[in-house]
């Protein structure tokens, strides 16, 4: 795909899944990012790849004045800390398998790829319990929800926001009755390439056993990546781990990622989970520092399954001015470095080099580090 393009393609994978000729297969470009491509030699020209793409389409979304917001943590603390935030995803999927439906959401594969898969279990939802920092690779996920729906099964898609809205446009024509979306509060999708050598470069020939983008051993506003591996643990604070600052600063994001149509809170979905950062200020009597979500109900659907499993969860209604984030506002902003990253990263020097000159990964940033938390440790500054 063009250069030119790419901040209108977010790599939902709707334009392949809806060729009646499949001639379009999704290919990583050299960041890594999947981007449909045509094969013109099974092309019949009908442009249904072009009508169903969601950035072609200027229709705006729900408004906000059907919308419910609510502060909500599970009950059960276990579920918590294996949660993100406040344990809501958990108990909306298991309510779906006690209906016989199924669930489709991002999970790490044998390789810790992350991709979409069909749920049908309790061990498929521990799965895709927590959050995962790096765009999912659906394959031909739409297919199958949509196989589901048509036989009359109850279906949740949990997704990034603008995955949601390829899915819908990818259904247009297929009853949704029984299609319950969730999305997120979403601050931009990072690189699967930028990921699988951050894995191979901290890992060093040990087996990965599992990987906690979110550990809360040091509480959830301190949040950790956690990677254990044979024979040794990897725990950073996410102020300090590599991926995290290519995620916090922008340089790992994909391209459509600072043109988002969906940051704002014209949702799409029937229910969009996050962080309820500042809870302490809000609502102090819900924050115990182990997590807590934010919760927006865009549509009847979503209230009606909120009402389903409202029992398990201690909630305060609230309004979206109490609760409100950039990422509900305005997409990232590109960052300065951005070009001067990847032109380093993939054509003159390489990861270690970018992983020590962008990411806080080299002499200086260990050297921040160490003096950071002696710091701390004296009293002199508070963690982070």
């Amino acid at each position: 795909m063009e250069e030119s393009r790419k901040e209108t393609c977010c790599g939902c994978s709707a334009c392949m899944c809806a060729c009646p000729v499949h001639a379009i297969d999704m290919q990583s470009d050299n960041q890594g990012f999947l981007y449909p491509k045509i094969k013109e030699e099974l092309c019949i020209r009908c442009g249904i790849c072009e009508h169903i793409c969601p950035y072609n389409e200027n229709e705006h979304s729900r408004i906000s004045d059907l919308q419910k917001v609510f502060a909500v943590k599970n009950k059960d603390e276990l579920t918590r800390i294996h949660s993100s935030s406040g344990g809501f995803f958990y108990e909306l999927a298991q309510d779906i398998l006690r209906k016989n439906g199924f669930v489709y959401g991002a999970v790490f594969d044998e390789e810790f790829k992350v991709v979409h898969m069909r749920g049908t279990s309790k061990e498929d939802i521990c799965k895709m319990q927590g959050a995962k920092y790096v765009q999912s690779d659906l394959n031909h996920v739409f297919e199958a929800v949509k196989k589901d729906l048509l036989e009359d099964k109850t279906v949740l898609f949990t997704g990034c926001p603008c995955q949601v809205d390829g899915l819908i446009h990818y259904l247009k024509n297929c009853k949704q009755e029984k299609l319950i979306t969730c999305d997120l509060v979403c601050h931009g999708v990072n690189s699967p390439k930028l990921w699988k050598d951050y894995l191979t470069h901290l890992k060093k020939e040990k087996e990965i056993v599992s990987i906690s983008f979110r550990d809360k051993s040091l509480g959830w506003r301190k949040s950790s990546m956690h990677i254990q591996m044979e024979h040794k643990d990897y725990l950073e604070n996410a102020n300090y781990d590599c991926f995290y600052q290519a995620f916090f600063s922008g340089v790992g994001l994909r391209p459509s990622c600072f043109a988002c149509k969906y940051a704002n809170l014209n949702r799409k979905s029937d229910i969009t989970m996050g962080d309820f950062w500042g809870i302490e200020q809000v609502y102090p009597e819900l924050d115990d520092n182990k997590g807590t979500s934010l919760i927006l109900l865009n549509s009847d659907k979503g209230k009606e399954a909120f009402l389903n499993i409202e029992n398990f969860f201690n909630r305060k209604e609230t309004s979206v001015e109490r609760c409100m984030q950039p990422s509900l506002e305005f997409p990232r902003k590109k960052p300065k470095q951005y070009e001067s990253f990847w032109r380093d990263y993939l054509y003159y020097r390489g990861y270690f080099f970018v992983q020590r000159k962008y990411l806080n990964g080299g002499m200086k940033g260990m050297t921040k580090r160490s003096v950071k938390k002696l710091l701390i440790k004296m009293g002199f500054l508070q963690e982070p």
